[in-house]
């Protein structure tokens, strides 16, 4: 054998290169990858962290246990592993040798079988957790919950103890407790978190302060938030507790329509984090509840004056948070603001009277080089003359949200001309 080969660096970059976790076929090559765990000692390694490293489900490693220990049934055509009693404390640890190679609980292209919901809970409640995933920086629970009996809640899970946690996916119908999420938001190298926000939650509740003191830092390390809420109000004591100077993206889903108050308060917050982020570019606020038909009010220019202090914006995604009162002096502004924007969304509730012309849009392009993507209500009644100077090269998609309509052939003309390099134009 070659001596290169003897270097588990080079064996890892081989081995990776046979397994990718997003391409299909890479199915088979888990079988080789395996195989070559079995050639030689320089092998073994290298290959067994390769095929340990992503994992969509407990399964393989529960398999490890002494057969006595588990078994597996079938619930409604779905193989279902379940554990039949508590491992003992040496069965743990005789875990390690693979729980110690697991990277991700993430997908991957292996269709694995699930576990039940009391073998997840027993996996990450074991005072040993920490220990057999020592390695573990990215848990998917949507990848983990599996199709059936999600997860009830988090309250025995020790999330805090997998200390090096780098994402965390929690879905929408994990019930994560108040407490447990006042945990997690102090682990300290957490870079990516995706969770909704229990009712009653409070950065500012003290009562477990004996676990962690009011003195740590909360999400330190935070590069991306999503989060999903009752009411956008319950957003804002997270937000403005984090103290990570690395935030660049955040996304807000609330059920319940906000307020304009609520949306100016937001958007305060949000400028804040932008003078605190440098590498802040992306907003996303969106209300999800069919209540928005039934709400309506105006929201004035004004609201948004706070964004327009986020110069380095990229990505602005403003979906369903009232009715949106800009015209062609609000793109004007935005031009100067966002001359790097990239996608811009400004959906309002309803198809009110737009104010927005396709004069104001050919500004908009002109000033905004790299905008590729547009969706907003626009006034198309009125043509504007071609000006042979304005073309956008960057201009993709384009959703229009119609208000005044004129003729649309010759609106889609003059807008492929403006913009030649459009793939996808439509009416939303």
């Amino acid at each position: 054998m070659h001596n290169c080969l003897r270097i588990l660096e080079i064996c890892h970059h081989i081995f990776g290169f046979l397994v990718v976790d997003f391409i299909e076929i890479c199915a088979v090559r888990y079988n080789d990858v395996a195989r070559l765990a079995r050639t030689c000692k320089a092998f073994k390694d290298p290959a067994l962290d390769v095929l340990w490293r992503t994992q969509s489900s407990l399964s393989p490693l529960a398999m490890c246990l002494p057969a006595h220990l588990w078994a597996i049934e079938v619930d409604r055509g779905i193989s279902v592993l379940h554990l039949l009693q508590e491992p003992s404390h040496e069965d743990w640890l005789s875990l390690k040798r693979y729980s110690r190679r697991i990277r991700a609980f993430d997908r991957n292209t292996l269709y694995l079988t699930q576990v039940s919901k009391n073998t997840l809970h027993t996996f990450f409640s074991t005072s040993l957790s920490h220990e057999l995933f020592s390695s573990l920086h990215t848990l998917n629970a949507n990848v983990l919950c599996g199709e059936l009996n999600p997860i009830p809640s988090l309250d025995h899970i020790r999330l805090p103890q997998l200390v090096y946690l780098r994402t965390i996916t929690l879905p929408h119908h994990v019930d994560i407790l108040p407490s447990s999420l006042r945990e997690l938001i102090h682990l300290q190298y957490l870079c990516n978190l995706t969770v909704t926000l229990p009712d009653g939650f409070d950065v500012n509740d003290r009562s477990d302060v004996g676990i962690y003191p009011s003195a740590q830092p909360i999400l330190p390390s935070l590069q991306h938030l999503s989060v999903l809420a009752t009411s956008l109000k319950r957003c804002f004591s997270l937000l403005s507790s984090i103290t990570s100077y690395q935030l660049r993206s955040v996304e807000v889903c609330h059920r319940w329509p906000a307020t304009q108050s609520d949306l100016y308060t937001l958007f305060q917050e949000i400028e804040r984090i932008h003078e605190r982020s440098p590498n802040f570019y992306t907003l996303s606020v969106r209300c999800s509840s069919a209540r928005t038909e039934l709400t309506s009010f105006d929201l004035p220019q004004s609201t948004l004056t706070p964004l327009l202090a986020c110069r380095r914006l990229r990505v602005l995604k403003l979906d369903s948070i009232g009715t949106l009162n800009i015209g062609d002096a609000f793109i004007t502004q935005v031009t100067l603001a966002w001359p790097d924007i990239e996608a811009l969304y400004l959906e309002g509730f309803q198809r009110s009277k737009a104010c927005v012309t396709l004069e104001g849009i050919r500004e908009l392009l002109r000033g905004c080089r790299q905008l590729s993507s547009l969706c907003m209500a626009i006034n198309t009644r009125i043509l504007p003359e071609e000006d042979p100077g304005v073309r956008s090269l960057s201009l993709k998609k384009l959703r229009i949200i119609p208000s005044c309509m004129g003729d649309w052939s010759a609106i889609d003309r003059y807008l492929r001309i403006l913009a030649p390099r459009l793939e996808s134009l439509r009416l939303k």
